[in-house]
């Protein structure tokens, strides 16, 4: 008995503090949303719901070797693609048995075409995300910032509008005191 008690008390003081957080982050968000170049407008914002995650250093890492992955395997590609398009070009070229001049030429700038595309896939082997390097040594649980995503209500008093629904993201400082931005669409 004595241990549910316990149980439930830590449940609830967890609660409270994630109840806190959350109304810590709707008056930020509050002001943030009534307040531009130093005006208050009293929207009469409600909020019909706010869903709040954290992005950590993990995160993070993972976002930007999928981009950087994603990019790599681009430029591979296209590299690759240009290698067989002037490979082609030039057994065209060296097949044919009455070469001109212009053919020679064109053989030449076929191969160091291939020379170039090759050298950018050698490159493309060694290239190391440098902006990962600000990473080492942290922590990937580390909480970089706060991600909400948030539905509300509101009344625009300049137009005497009816009330609007609103779902916008916004992104917090990593304790959740501060707006860093505010993201125009969410998607649907």
């Amino acid at each position: 008995m004595k241990h549910l008690l316990i149980t439930i008390a830590c449940c609830l003081v967890l609660a409270s503090c994630t109840s806190q957080s959350d109304r810590q982050m709707k008056k930020v968000l509050l002001e943030a949303l009534e307040s531009k170049d130093g005006i208050r407008t009293d929207l009469k914002i409600k909020f019909t719901s706010m869903e709040v995650v954290d992005i950590t250093v993990k995160d993070s890492i993972d976002y930007y070797q999928k981009k950087f992955s994603d990019e790599k395997k681009k430029q591979q590609t296209s590299a690759e693609s240009a290698i067989e398009h002037y490979q082609k070009l030039l057994d065209e070229r060296e097949a044919k048995e009455n070469k001109d001049v212009v053919d020679h030429m064109l053989m030449a700038e076929n191969k160091s075409q291939i020379k170039n595309n090759k050298a950018a896939l050698d490159v493309l082997e060694q290239w190391h995300p440098k902006y990962l390097d600000k990473y080492n040594g942290r922590n990937e649980n580390e909480v970089l910032a706060k991600l909400a995503t948030a539905s509300f209500k509101f009344t625009n008093p300049h137009t005497k509008a009816n009330q609007e629904m609103i779902d916008k993201k916004f992104l917090f400082s990593p304790d959740g005191t501060k707006v860093l931005e505010i993201f125009v669409e969410t998607d649907h």
